[in-house]
């Protein structure tokens, strides 16, 4: 009787077999699918040879990305000359501008510091007892690791550099006077494709927008280039007051302290504000030698340096966001990933333009969009930001159903989802 019952138990029914259409957008799904994973493999393997590539010509790249990102900075400026004066006469005086503001930044900064540089050896015996307790915390270490050394018998031949191998400049004279040359050469190719760039901004300008074909193409032109050079000013503007104005405060409170110089201080502290964490924490290690150097005690050595700090955090956490508001503020991730990738690449100057190289990436990304990398791993679509729905579209949105067929609006969704997944 069982065997009955149970042998009269239909069977499923099977499944219905997918009709030509639903068939053809597997097989476009698929193909996307893969052209996304080949776009994403040549996407990973430039990115890999990138750096290496900007390091190794960095004699061009390093001029070319630091004319441009200056350019950029200066547009704001170059425009509202051009009201009044010549592309070229526009672009001059914007130089002008700049090259001002660096002379007028060296001078408070260099000739003070040729001083205290040449004062620093009569100085350094009492940093040294200041410091003596921290140094001998060092010779401990290096004579432990050296007892260590010689126990496993390792020679000390090994640590030697091999022979023919061209070893460190002996002194700054010898750094300097080697790299002069480079560096003027490539500060002077610098500042000529800034005054170009500044000089022909609105004719290339122009060419983009015109080079689109459709209206939408060339609105969206104009935007990026709106948005990119207005981001990029503004914020370096706003940054490059608020380091003016950290200068001048730390430079009254180092005055206030009695430390020699003052001024001095307050303009190396502005200028190394420009680079994230890095720069105030050299600053900070900075401003501690020298007040080791004219303070009796470690302690009252530290004061200086202990007050630049107060300062910097009030204007790290309080002063910048409420400036700069929500638009320009930038997750600290990301800077550190600038700044080291930047910084590993082209040194001190990749360091120094980080944060408006990021700037102008996420003002570009921001208005063109960017693909959907995190969506094509995890949830099968392609690299689009629009999910398509296999049909090439953007499906309009559903009209919201009146209260009496909710009920039958839900089951029809379960129905057409259960034939999606048997299909």
């Amino acid at each position: 009787m069982d065997e009955a019952e149970a042998g009269d138990v239909p069977e499923p029914p099977a499944p219905p077999r997918p009709t030509r259409r639903q068939e053809s957008r597997r097989t476009a799904h698929r193909r996307d699918r893969l052209l996304s994973a080949l776009n994403i493999s040549m996407a990973g393997a430039l990115l890999l040879a990138l750096p290496f590539a900007l390091q190794a010509g960095s004699v061009f790249f390093l001029p070319l990305a630091a004319g441009l990102t200056f350019g950029l900075m200066l547009v704001p400026v170059q425009v509202r000359l051009e009201r009044v004066l010549p592309a070229t006469l526009a672009a001059t005086v914007s130089l002008s501008v700049l090259l001002g503001f660096v002379a007028i930044l060296s001078y408070i900064i260099v000739m003070p510091a040729l001083t205290w540089l040449n004062n620093l050896p009569v100085n350094l015996p009492n940093v040294r007892r200041n410091i003596a307790p921290i140094l001998d915390m060092f010779d401990t270490v290096d004579q432990a690791a050296a007892r260590i050394q010689e126990g496993l018998g390792v020679e000390k031949s090994m640590n030697a550099p091999p022979p023919g191998s061209i070893g460190a400049p002996t002194s700054v004279v010898d750094a300097v006077t080697g790299a002069a040359p480079s560096a003027l050469i490539q500060t002077f190719f610098a500042l000529l494709i800034l005054v170009f760039f500044l000089a022909s901004y609105s004719r290339l300008r122009q060419v983009l927008i015109d080079s689109a074909n459709t209206v939408s193409g060339a609105k969206t032109a104009e935007q990026v280039l709106t948005d990119v050079a207005t981001d990029t000013g503004r914020y370096v503007g706003t940054i490059t007051i608020i380091n003016v104005l950290l200068g001048i405060v730390v430079a009254l409170i180092f005055w206030w302290l009695e430390i020699e110089t003052p001024w001095m201080w307050g303009g190396l502290a502005g200028l190394l504000n420009f680079v994230p964490y890095v720069g105030p924490v050299v600053f900070f290690f900075l401003a501690g030698l020298g007040g080791m150097a004219v303070e009796p005690n470690w302690i009252a050595g530290m004061v200086p340096a202990l007050a630049y700090l107060v300062v910097n955090l009030v204007e790290a956490y309080i002063v910048t966001p409420a400036i700069l508001g929500r638009r320009f503020l930038i997750n600290p991730l990301l800077i550190m990933i600038a700044l080291s990738f930047w910084g590993w690449v082209w040194g001190a100057m990749g360091a120094l333009l980080s944060v408006p190289l990021l700037i102008i990436a996420r003002s570009f990304i921001r208005r063109v969009g960017g693909p959907n990398v995190f969506g094509f791993l995890l949830d099968q679509t392609t690299l689009m930001r629009e999910n398509l729905n296999f049909t090439g579209s953007v499906p309009a949105p559903m009209p919201a159903p009146a209260p009496g067929e909710q009920e039958k609006s839900g089951e029809n969704q379960a129905e057409e989802k259960s034939r999606d997944q048997v299909a």
